[in-house]
């Protein structure tokens, strides 16, 4: 559906080479940019930016050309949107379904989004998280090919979030190419999809679980597991840098571990300090004290484990009850793993 072949463009400091990306009807991307890349992207697709170099396509088509004849096939949600404050929440969606020309239950589509209670109410006295809810009927009821979503997920809460990852899992179900844009790692992992990062230096795909055991690690693990083990107890320090000192973490006191472009990060009460140990020793010293690889960008110390979150059938994050109240990506193929460890 969206497709960018070799794209080059350079304006206000901001710079894309040779962008390739092709996202298909009913596929969900899931973009880390910055605001001002984020920005462009959007310019490019709409046609109000022109690219130096490559092309950009629609269903197959230039995108401008494409744009004249079904530019209402194509729904965008900015991070900053601009309502008509003094309508109504249905008034404000009956009349962008008149404008759209289509003939659709608008009581349905704001029950979906869960407004229907909020139906009568005035736009400005809805909640952040009601009016992101409120773009994205406006831009349902288009029915669109491409729906285009900066920050879905910023500063949201979770019954927010269940409800905007529904819906867009219900919108790629229907033939929608979801193409979601957000600032932030975590925000980017957490909306699902196939996960990119976009910067400066390219267009790198990030991964979104873990690697499968390869045959022969299996089948020692299998041979190993027919034995008893005894348990191994060990003392173990973390360390991370602050300036120009090393800190020692005992393990209990770390919530959880980022990894992003291959830097760890330890999360200590609200806190990110830098470690130089990759994800794979971290989780080798720290599996004895009850943390779990619940992705391939993250594990989470148990201990601090609320709740498993699911957002939908293929959408799920751990609640963690640590200084940030923090919300972390659980890969769909680790689900099982954990329910075992907590004997669920």
């Amino acid at each position: 559906m969206l497709e960018f072949r070799n794209v080059y463009k350079k304006t206000n400091g901001v710079e894309l080479r040779d962008l390739n990306l092709n996202a298909a009807e009913g596929q969900r991307v899931s973009l880390e940019c910055d605001d001002a890349i984020s920005d462009l992207l959007i310019g490019l697709i709409l046609g109000t930016e022109w690219q130096n170099r490559g092309s950009i396509l629609l269903a197959g088509m230039d995108n401008r050309e494409f744009l004249q004849t079904r530019a209402g096939t194509v729904g965008v949600i900015f991070r900053q949107e601009s309502f008509y404050p003094k309508m109504t929440v249905e008034a404000y969606v009956r009349f962008f379904a008149e404008l759209a020309g289509h003939s659709v239950d608008v009581r349905d589509v704001l029950a979906r989004l869960a407004l229907l209670d909020s139906a009568k109410v005035k736009i400005h006295e809805l909640n952040r998280g009601q009016r992101k809810r409120l773009a994205l009927a406006r831009e349902r009821i288009k029915r669109p090919m491409l729906l285009l979503f900066q920050e879905p997920n910023l500063n949201m809460d979770r019954e927010n979030m269940a409800i905007l990852l529904d819906n867009l899992e219900q919108l790629s179900q229907e033939g929608t190419c979801v193409v979601n844009m957000s600032a932030f790692f975590r925000d980017t992992l957490l909306m699902g999809g196939q996960s990119y990062r976009l910067d400066d230096d390219g267009l790198v795909e990030l991964q979104t679980g873990l690697e499968e055991t390869p045959p022969a690690e299996a089948a020692l693990s299998l041979s190993a597991a027919a034995e008893p083990v005894a348990p191994v107890y060990r003392i173990e320090k973390i360390p991370a840098r602050l300036e120009d000192r090393i800190l020692l973490f005992d393990p209990m006191e770390i919530d959880f571990v980022e990894s992003e472009t291959g830097a760890s990060t330890l999360s200590v009460r609200g806190d990110r300090f830098p470690c130089a140990l990759s994800m794979t020793e971290l989780e080798e010293r720290l599996r004895h004290f009850g943390f779990f690889r619940c992705h391939r960008s993250y594990l989470v110390n148990l201990q601090r484990l609320k709740e498993v979150v699911t957002f939908t059938r293929n959408s799920y994050s751990l609640s963690l009850d640590d200084r940030c109240k923090s919300s972390i990506p659980l890969s769909k193929g680790r689900l099982d793993e954990l329910k075992e460890i907590l004997r669920l």
